[in-house]
């Protein structure tokens, strides 16, 4: 029923809205859920140079033992590298093809 509700508000309701705020029932208080629709989450593509590496965590060791805790990193690598990386691999593909390997 609940998503039925949401599918019609995001495409039948006027005037068109982005998307809906409403109160948790798993958390007490003040606390708000925010549910943005498809049309209003959609984000522009990000160009990701070559080289870049991604780590992705969920959980994190401390005195206590592990916790859960979620991090993203990038690490990019300094743009002379990645060129002197593809040369490489450049290099290397056509020594390795001449050879029948």
């Amino acid at each position: 029923m609940t998503q039925a509700i949401a599918d019609f508000l995001s495409s039948q309701c006027s005037p068109s809205i982005d998307g809906i705020i409403y109160p948790s029932v798993q958390v007490a208080g003040q606390a708000k859920n925010i549910v943005l629709f498809h049309k209003a989450s959609v984000v522009e593509k990000v160009a990701i140079p070559e080289g870049t590496k991604f780590s992705v965590s969920t959980l994190q060791d401390y005195e206590g033992g592990p916790e859960v805790e979620y991090s993203v990193s990038e690490e990019v690598p300094p743009a002379g590298e990645v060129q002197a990386s593809a040369r490489a691999n450049v290099s290397g593909n056509a020594t390795r093809g001449e050879h029948g390997s």
